[in-house]
């Protein structure tokens, strides 16, 4: 404690932390801390390395107990990648101008001791952390992603430009809010200047001022020719968005612009950028200001001209049929663009997507495309195009049909083509007409698509829903929003579930309205037995002995990974299966609970405590959970350090730490997204990745364990001994064993 508390005192009188400024403030401090860790350990140095992460991954919960006086919390948020973000304070309010200061000594210190912290997002910084924040970031040398979410202020950016000199590391930043003058032109031009590495930049801007000096922009946007990605959120002026265009490195990958940057020339300033671009792989076109059709016709002829683009995200655009037909003339021939969006969100104006249409049955190269608020009238066209097109993967098709106009007739063709086309692997539809979805899920099964055909609905008639219930049993999506219906659903009705073999989402929605007994057990057999159902939200009344028997069948449940349960009667008896659920589920990824009386939420008092015994949640919330929320959010901060370990192991990282996270969470659904996140690859990648894993554990227990080095050597003495018993004896004893059994060396 004694070498602690001079290091601490000399670290504050080197830094100026007034806070500590004598032993006897340090002794104080420490004490603080000390009741909760390992002094030497808690303030050691960072241990992170290329085969080893940093302490700090171990006490997280520790830090941010301190950390949340100044609003600010540490958090994992990709595999032994550490983040810096804003957080609420125990009283559920963002931190003030009065808080507690050590908690800064504290932030200082983290950042100055540790380069593993990769990630800053700042929110809305007090008057308070002005005064420390600067003099606080100026201390990290491993700063990688900063975003700060909130007006940028001259002074703010004055902050920023203090601390670039260490921040050679960054890569990403995202600036919001910023007002641009000749002052802050300046700033901004000589941050960007000091970060080298700097790729990826995100600036929303609140204002350039008329009288900015045309030279400090042009400083400004020449500092953005190191770029590979940049998204600017503005409606700037056309002198300016031909400065910035001309400014616009040869290494840009990624641009993201409003619809002002099409003004200048009616279009043909971007018309030349774009067809001279041969870096360029995804642009996205925002329309802000509202556009004429001329200028879109003059992008659309840049390319034409382009040889290079792969993906094109056109949002919000009202697009006319001469312009839709120009934008296919530019795409049919083009041989590298693979991912094309046309994304239009007013429900009162239809736009005709069959030139679109058209386009793709010609088209050799694209491999997905997103068509939304079209007409219904273009599905005819369509379905010619998928009869021709043989390199599609995914389409997703949002057609606007009114109710009263509802025909299942406009989908039978396009289905019918669907089935003779072999490539394309999913068609996402948008809201199928509740009337619809009987026949609209018998012509599915007809034409052998229902595998491949995600759409949604609705249901909020009781006889409807009773219905699709009898004849969708393909379905893999239902949801039932009960609110109106006076006709009780009958629960017969509910063992048609039996036949689901597909159904991955159930949503049951009665509002206030309670289900008995009968009906709940026959909901209770199908969700003990479905091994398909993902996720679950019962929303609805029930009686002790209801909620007894849907609690027991989620118990036998191996599929569900997200649980949403409202209104639901507990008692002690109901609540102690909940922690049974909770303690030997290893597949829950979220669970989420809202209760409506006063006898529920004693019942269920111990929900933070009960949360400790799972590995594999994610989220979980309680209305009125009793005791702190810190708990809750330590634990799922704890499990999502286990579930980043288990990616590591499914990696190639061993150790112990590794093995034994992979062991706890190996199950859960969630492990296979981040695995296939992390590894850039397709879900079946990651599955195989996961069963490779698990043959390693099992085969090599021993070593994943620490038990030893490489492999297993007994010294002989005559007797049969653990390396000579073969490998089927060993798995047959392996599977006995985990490694948490296996005592951690001292």
């Amino acid at each position: 404690v004694s070498q602690c508390c001079w290091g601490l005192q000399r670290f504050a009188t080197s830094h100026h932390c007034p806070e500590i400024s004598t032993a006897k403030d340090a002794y104080s401090f420490l004490s603080k801390i000390g009741a909760y860790a390992d002094l030497p350990r808690f303030f050691g140095p960072c241990t992170k390395s290329d085969g080893q992460s940093c302490h700090l991954l171990d006490q997280l919960d520790i830090w941010n107990q301190f950390l949340q006086e100044v609003g600010m919390l540490l958090q994992e948020v990709a595999p032994e990648t550490l983040s810096v973000a804003p957080q609420r304070r125990a009283s559920d309010g963002l931190a003030t101008e009065d808080c507690n200061p050590d908690g800064w000594v504290l932030l200082y210190w983290l950042f100055k001791e540790h380069r593993c912290i990769a990630n800053l997002q700042l929110l809305s910084p007090n008057k308070h952390s002005q005064l420390h924040l600067g003099d606080t970031l100026s201390q990290n040398s491993g700063l990688r992603t900063l975003t700060l979410s909130y007006e940028t202020s001259e002074e703010e950016l004055r902050m920023i430009y203090s601390t670039m000199r260490r921040w050679t590391k960054l890569e990403s930043l995202t600036i919001s809010g910023l007002a641009l003058s000749n002052d802050t032109a300046v700033l901004l031009e000589a941050s960007l200047e000091k970060l080298p590495l700097l790729r990826s930049l995100e600036v929303s801007f609140l204002s350039i001022a008329p009288a900015c000096d045309a030279e400090l922009l042009k400083g400004v946007f020449e500092r953005m020719s190191a770029l590979t990605s940049l998204s600017l959120d503005f409606t700037f002026e056309p002198s300016d968005v031909e400065l910035v265009l001309r400014c616009l490195g040869p290494g840009l990958s990624e641009l993201g612009v409003g619809d002002s940057f099409l003004v200048p020339q009616e279009g043909a300033v971007f018309q030349e950028f774009l067809a001279g671009n041969t870096v360029l792989k995804t642009l996205t076109l925002t329309q802000m200001v509202g556009t004429g059709m001329g200028e879109l016709n003059n992008v659309f002829k840049g390319l034409l001209m382009n040889h290079s683009l792969e993906e094109l995200h056109l949002l919000d655009f009202r697009l006319e049929n001469p312009t839709m037909e120009l934008l296919a003339e530019a795409v049919v021939e083009h041989s590298t663009l693979k991912i094309l969006e046309v994304y239009f969100s007013d429900e009162c104006w239809e736009v005709d997507g069959t030139p679109l249409a058209k386009m793709l049955g010609l088209n050799k190269s694209l491999q997905e495309l997103i068509f939304q608020e079209g007409k219904v009238a273009c599905y005819d066209a369509f379905a010619e195009a998928v009869r021709k097109n043989t390199t599609l993967k995914k389409l997703s098709l949002d057609l606007f049909q009114l109710d009263d106009l509802a025909e299942i007739s406009v989908y039978r063709g396009f289905l019918e083509a669907l089935s003779c086309n072999s490539t394309i692997q999913q068609v996402t539809l948008g809201s199928i007409d509740p009337v619809l979805v009987s026949q609209f899920s018998e012509l599915l099964r007809e034409t052998g698509t229902e595998r491949r055909v995600i759409f949604q609905v609705n249901l909020t008639d009781s006889e409807l829903f009773t219905e699709a219930l009898a004849k969708c049993s393909g379905l893999a999506e239902m949801r039932y929003t009960g609110w109106g219906s006076k006709i009780s659903v009958p629960p017969s009705a509910y063992r048609h579930l039996m036949r689901y073999q597909h159904l991955e989402k159930l949503n049951i929605d009665l509002l206030h309205k309670s289900i008995n007994y009968k009906t709940a057990t026959t909901l209770a057999e199908f969700l003990a037995s479905t091994r398909t159902l993902r996720c679950v939200c019962l929303h609805f009344y029930t009686s002790p002995g209801a909620t007894h028997a849907l609690l027991n069948s989620i118990s036998c449940n191996r599929s569900i990974s997200s649980l949403v349960i409202s209104m639901w009667t507990f008692k002690k008896l109901n609540a102690n299966l909940l922690w049974q659920i909770l303690r030997n589920s290893d597949i829950l990824n979220n669970i989420s609970l809202s209760l409506h009386s006063s006898s529920d939420f004693q019942a269920m008092s111990q929900f933070s405590e009960r949360l400790l015994d799972n590995h594999s949640l994610l989220s979980a919330y309680y209305t009125r959970c009793q005791g702190p929320k810190s708990k809750v959010k330590d634990v799922m901060r704890r499990n999502l350090s286990t579930l980043y370990r288990a990616v590591m192991f499914v990696m190639g990282s061993r150790g112990r730490r590794y093995a034994k996270a992979f062991e706890r969470v190996s199950r859960s659904p969630a492990l296979v997204e981040e695995v296939q996140k992390y590894a850039s690859e397709s879900k079946e990648d990651a599955k195989e990745r996961m069963r490779c894993a698990k043959v390693y554990l099992y085969q090599h227990f021993m070593v994943a364990a620490g038990v030893v080095k490489d492999t297993v050597t007994c010294t002989e003495n005559g007797q049969l001994q653990l390396d000579q018993i073969g490998l089927d004896n060993w798995l047959h004893i392996r599977q006995y064993l985990k490694v948490t059994d296996i005592k951690e060396p001292t």
